[in-house]
């Protein structure tokens, strides 16, 4: 890939790496090819106060290694190195280590000991030295992508634009594009080897056939012909790593082409391993894939998993399929996937554990695909209906209803009789995903059709309880109410504590929606007690969205902590869907209680975090969203958007909670005219909530700066920062740079060293020159020979090969300037001051970039009274009393 100055999503990563160079003597970026760790290392190196880079790319041979380090040092032999580096400071770069692995680790341990030089390498597995920090970069990140705003703000989707309009071929970023170009950049992993591929494609290629077309993508994906080797097609970027695996670990990962899903060791083995072969040998064959960056690492519920990217799993399948063993790799993977499927559903009559959670949501994909081909080629259901248990949980629960309501009627349709063993629990599943789909005639129909089929207690219970949902959503007559209690009084008899105690969450529902306040809310307390007690956060989460919305009926304030709890919980579970109701609750919670600016930050954030999540969903957001367009006199807006809330009948069951209670205080918007899209109205929405923002709250023209800036708050509340200033107020995800500017917030008006904020001692050293007469000859002679190189690249129109020269010549003629002080002298460098001075002021301008983004007078101010350097401060005009 070509080395580029230009980081697109990369801000985070970078700031991470500034801290990791601050504190480790040795740090290595890995990652599969194409992701990115050339460009990373470089940007890294533009920020070093003494950066030299040396490309390995280069060399093929290990001896070779030692001499291209000295001479990218400045020194003539690698003894020369070890003795002169004894009084340098410097950031060495060592460019693409993995084809020689073995020669770099030898360089890096001996360096080790020469002077101040910190080492950043790259490589797709670790070097395997003591000291090493390894930090593992994943692909760019792709986002909702929901409107051409949604779309222009995905990194991913900015580096495909890029790269299209290089290749002659801009393509527009407008309404009808924009799914598909973030759909195109999601199947192709945010990976940005494939997307500048698949990008060089569209003089000839339109966005949407390129992702026709990306069941060939290994064929589809070349070009680069004078990029490096193993970057010039995705199959060669694979075949580079593939090749340098042992037999046994090829054979290992071919098999894994079948899984669509994240999986365990254990089902690695039952899949992949070969007989005779134990968990021990497979977690080998593991350690060799994740070290190659070829298999990707997720930890989630207390368990490891891992994952193919979708390129890596086209490569592995197409090896699979060459080699014979599909079709019996495949079916063991199925049966093993149907022996996972019966005990998580087992299990979770008993428990809704983080855990079983995980694991329901990772093997969802290998589900989908299993029964594809199970209803083709199996005879009997039985594999089926299992494998189709599971998405009760997994799906239906998660926002994701339609795809099991259209599953369910295939199987019962493939096998109609009710009295096949497991019949009766698919019909349950599948009423209960037409319900909250939003079908009020097929799901009381397959409701019942369950409950009249010779079925097992459990299905029963599902199938009372999907009657029930539909109750909910009716009329205010007490139906609900003597439903819930019939399916309590079916529960109790039964070992299904947490669908218990979410039937009593039901019931304190219905109680509110008829009135009876007075016996929800002890119904609702006690519900929210025991799930806290029990061993799931996703339940105890859901407890306490009920019972802060019933005790918000009339108490908003004692409201506000459970609702903080429902965020506390989610985000501990890995929720989104947890996070984002618990976001939309506050904001409710905030329009109740007359906070128009808290209320616009928050169901922000919950129409962000709910995108992903179902369609459901955001239209329950959207219709709070209009409520609070209403109230700030954005008419028009609030009736558009309250049409796109009620253009669809899905079952959101926290929009009958909220719907029973804090939406008693508000009267429905009307919503008259035609509907928008959804992804109209959500770019509607967004648009609105800006204004809300911009405006709500704002002080008097006459009023002091000091009580202008008096609700002023800088706080941290759980994974999220709370940030209010001049009447608005946004939440951020947590950042080092943010715990930087509390930090001077807390002080105003005092210097803070640099080195105090990193947590590093102020003290260091004088390191001596920041570059002797050898290196600065070194450099000189480089930047000549830099200079030949750029002009022989532009003759030959390779624009890599010409961005490389100029950035590595851009660098040195940098750092020889900075290195030359009054009249031609030599500057002197320090150690840990100057280390702290660039990671920290870089780490606070990122972070008053994204507090900027999201909330510009808050930025602004910043900006104005924020300085960096070896000592940060806070300078306001004016006091200003700041909630910490």
């Amino acid at each position: 890939m070509d080395a580029s100055p230009s980081l697109l999503g990369r801000e985070r990563e970078l700031s991470d790496l500034c801290d990791l160079i601050s504190a480790h003597r040795l740090v290595t970026i890995t990652g599969v090819g194409g992701v990115g760790k050339t460009r990373l290392a470089l940007a890294m190196a533009e920020r070093a106060a003494h950066p030299v880079v040396c490309l390995l790319a280069r060399y093929s041979r290990p001896e070779q290694v030692p001499a291209a380090v000295a001479e990218s040092l400045g020194f003539p032999s690698w003894d020369a190195a070890l003795a002169g580096l004894a009084d340098r400071s410097a950031l060495l770069v060592l460019d693409n280590c993995e084809h020689l692995l073995d020669a770099v680790a030898d360089a890096v341990e001996l360096l080790s000991t020469a002077g101040d030089v910190s080492v950043l390498a790259t490589s797709r597995e670790p070097l395997a030295v003591p000291g090493e920090h390894v930090m593992r970069l994943d692909p760019l990140a792709v986002g909702d992508g929901e409107g051409p705003s949604g779309a222009a703000a995905s990194p991913a989707v900015q580096l495909f634009l890029a790269r299209a309009a290089a290749a002659g071929s801009a393509v527009e970023l407008d309404a009808d594009a924009a799914p598909t170009l973030v759909e195109l950049c999601r199947r192709l992993d945010g990976l940005p080897l494939a997307i500048e591929l698949a990008a060089a494609r569209t003089p000839t290629l339109t966005p949407a056939e390129i992702l026709g077309h990306l069941d060939r993508r290994l064929d589809l994906l070349v070009g680069n012909r004078r990029g490096p080797p193993r970057h010039r097609s995705l199959e060669t970027m694979v075949d580079w790593s593939y090749e340098r695996l042992d037999p046994g670990t090829r054979r290992f990962f071919d098999r894994l082409g079948v899984s669509e899903g994240r999986f365990t060791a254990e089902a690695a083995l039952a899949v992949a391993g070969e007989p005779g072969e134990d968990l021990l040998a497979v977690i080998g064959h593991l350690d060799q894939l994740v070290a190659r960056s070829l298999v990707q690492v997720h930890r989630r519920g207390g368990r490891t998993w891992y994952g193919l990217l979708e390129t890596i799993r086209a490569y592995a399948r197409a090896k699979v399929i060459a080699s014979g063993e599909f079709d019996a790799v495949t079916n063991r993977c199925i049966d093993w996937t149907v022996r996972h499927c019966r005990e998580i559903t087992e299990r979770s009559w008993r428990s809704w554990s983080t855990e079983l959670a995980a694991t329901a949501d990772a093997l969802r994909h290998d589900v989908y695909d299993a029964l594809g081909r199970v209803i083709e080629h199996d005879e009997r259901p039985g594999r089926a209906f299992a494998l189709y248990g599971l998405l009760l949980g997994a799906d239906v629960h998660n926002g994701r209803a339609r795809p099991v309501a259209e599953w369910g009627l295939r199987l019962l349709a493939r096998w109609p009789d009710p009295a096949e063993p497991g019949w009766s629990e698919v019909a349950a599943v599948a009423a209960t995903a037409h319900v909250v789909a939003g079908d009020r005639v097929r799901g009381p129909d397959l409701a019942r059709l369950a409950l009249n089929a010779a079925g097992s207690p459990l299905a029963a219970l599902v199938a009372r309880r999907a009657l029930l949902l539909v109750s909910l959503a009716g009329p205010s007559d007490g139906t609900a109410v003597r439903l819930a209690e019939d399916a309590l009084s079916h529960a109790r008899g039964q070992e299904v504590r947490p669908w218990r105690i979410e039937l009593d969450t039901f019931r304190a529902i219905a109680l509110a929606d008829a009135g009876r306040d007075a016996d929800a809310l002890p119904a609702a307390r006690d519900a929210h007690a025991e799930a806290a007690a029990s061993d799931g956060p996703v339940l105890a989460a859901w407890c306490a969205l009920v019972h802060g919305h019933v005790l918000a009926l009339h108490d908003p304030d004692a409201a506000r902590p459970v609702f903080a709890e429902v965020l506390e919980r989610s985000s501990a579970a890995g929720y989104p869907l947890g996070c984002g109701l618990g976001h939309r609750a506050l904001g409710a919670l905030d329009l109740l209680t007359g906070r128009p600016g808290p209320a616009a930050a928050a169901l922000r954030t919950a129409l962000d975090e709910l995108v992903p999540v179902g369609d459901a969903h955001v239209r329950t957001t959207l219709r709070w969203i209009a409520v609070a367009a209403r109230a700030a006199g954005h008419g028009t807006a609030a009736t558009r958007l309250s049409a796109a809330a009620s253009a669809s009948s899905a079952a959101d069951l926290s929009d009958l909670l909220a719907q029973a209670t804090l939406g008693r205080h508000f009267a429905v918007v009307a919503c008259d005219g035609p509907a928008p899209t959804v992804r109209d109205a959500i770019a509607l929405a967004r648009q609105v909530l800006a204004a809300i923002a911009e405006h709500a709250d704002r002080p008097a023209t006459d009023a002091s700066p000091a009580a202008s800036a008096g609700a002023a708050a800088f706080r941290r509340e759980g994974p999220v920062w709370y940030l209010a200033f001049d009447g608005d107020a946004v939440r951020l995800p947590d950042a080092k740079g943010i715990h930087d500017l509390a930090a001077l917030l807390a002080k105003p008006g005092r210097e803070i060293h640099a080195a105090e904020l990193m947590g590093m001692a102020v003290e260091a050293p004088d390191t001596g020159p920041a570059l002797d007469a050898q290196a600065r000859r070194s450099y000189e002679s480089r930047i000549v020979a830099l200079q030949a190189e750029l002009v022989e690249a532009e003759d030959a129109h390779d624009r890599g090969a010409a961005e490389r020269a100029g950035l590595e010549m851009d660098l040195l003629v940098e750092h020889l300037t900075a290195a030359t002080g009054l009249g031609g002298r030599a500057r002197r460098g320090g150690g840990n001051q100057e280390r702290a001075r660039s990671a920290v002021g870089w780490r606070i301008r990122a972070a008053i970039s994204r507090i900027g983004d999201a909330h510009p007078s808050l930025g602004r101010h910043l900006r104005a009274t924020v300085q960096t350097g070896t000592w940060c401060s806070y300078q306001p005009e004016s006091p200003i009393q700041w909630d910490l």
